[in-house]
C-alpha cells in the first residue's frame, strides 16, 4: 500500500512539477522571498525586492529555498518540497486510517485524497496552504489516537506529536496553525463529554514546552532581529489589514 501511494503521488504531484511557469499573484512573490532568502543566507527575515516582508512565516519559504539549492532557481526547485510535503500528508492519511481501522481502509482514504482536486493543486504551488494542511492534519490525527487510547501511558507521545504539529502549523501559515484545530479539538472534547482529559498539567506543561520550541525556531531570531518592527507588521497592522479588507470588499 505505501508503495503504491508514493508511486501516485509520484505521477499526480511531481510529473511535469516545473513545467508549468508560477500562478498568479501569490505564488510568483513567494518564490521571490525564497529566491531572495537562498541567495543572500538569511533565512530569518523575509524580503521582497529587498524590503522585509513579513505577511507570512518562513516555512514554505524554507521548502523553496531549500529546492533551491537542491534543483536551482527554477519552478521544479521551488515546488519539491511542497509536493513531498503533500505526499506525506497522503502517507499520514493512510497511517491514520490503518491504525483506526485497516490498511485498505487507509489505502482508500488516502488515495482518495491524493486524486481529489485541491490537494493535488496546492501539492503543484510553492504556497503556505499546503504544508498548513499536513501539519493541522497530523495535530488532528495524533490528538484523535492518543485520546482514543489515553489510558495507556505510552500514548502520551501522541500528546506531544500534536503539540509538534500545531507548531509546525504556527511555523506554515500564523496562528491559524493552532487556533483552528484547537477549536476542532476542544469542540470534539466537549461532544464526547472528555473535556476534562485537555487539562492535565504534566502533559500541557510539556506539549506547551513542545509547541514554543517548534515555533521559536523562526519566530524567535525574528523577534529578536527585528523587534517590534516584526511584532507590529505580522502581528497587528497585517491582521487588522486583512480585517479592513474582508469588511470592505466590494462586491
Amino acid at each position: 500500500f505505501p508503495i503504491a501511494l508514493i508511486a501516485l503521488c509520484a505521477g499526480v504531484f511531481f510529473y511535469g512539477l516545473g513545467k508549468l511557469p508560477f500562478i498568479g499573484p501569490d505564488e510568483p512573490r513567494y518564490v521571490q522571498v525564497a529566491r531572495e532568502m537562498f541567495l543572500s543566507g538569511d533565512w530569518v527575515t523575509p524580503k521582497l525586492g529587498g524590503i522585509k516582508w513579513f505577511e507570512k512565516p518562513a516555512l514554505t519559504y524554507w521548502l523553496s529555498a531549500a529546492g533551491y539549492k537542491l534543483f536551482g532557481e527554477n519552478e521544479f526547485g521551488a515546488r519539491f518540497f511542497i509536493a513531498v510535503a503533500a505526499t506525506l500528508g497522503v502517507l499520514l492519511v493512510f497511517w491514520f486510517g490503518k491504525q483506526v481501522r485497516s490498511a485498505r481502509f487507509g489505502f482508500l482514504s488516502a488515495a482518495a485524497l491524493a486524486t481529489c482536486g485541491m490537494w493535488p493543486g496546492f501539492a503543484r504551488a510553492a504556497t503556505f496552504d499546503l504544508p498548513l494542511s499536513v501539519a493541522m492534519t497530523l495535530a488532528l490525527a495524533s490528538f484523535f489516537i492518543w485520546e482514543q487510547r489515553e489510558e495507556n501511558q505510552g500514548r502520551n507521545r501522541f500528546w506531544f506529536l500534536m503539540c509538534f504539529a500545531l507548531g509546525a502549523g504556527v511555523l506554515a501559515k500564523g496562528l491559524v496553525g493552532i487556533v483552528l484545530p484547537v477549536a476542532v479539538i476542544g469542540l470534539y472534547a466537549l461532544l464526547v463529554g472528555r473535556l476534562k482529559i485537555l487539562f492535565k498539567p504534566k502533559l500541557l506543561l510539556i506539549g506547551s514546552a513542545i509547541f514554543l520550541a517548534t515555533a521559536a525556531t523562526w519566530y524567535a531570531p525574528v523577534i529578536a532581529r527585528n523587534g517590534r518592527e516584526f511584532i507590529n507588521e505580522f502581528f497587528i497592522a497585517h491582521h487588522f489589514q486583512r480585517y479592513l479588507s474582508n469588511k470592505y470588499k466590494h462586491p
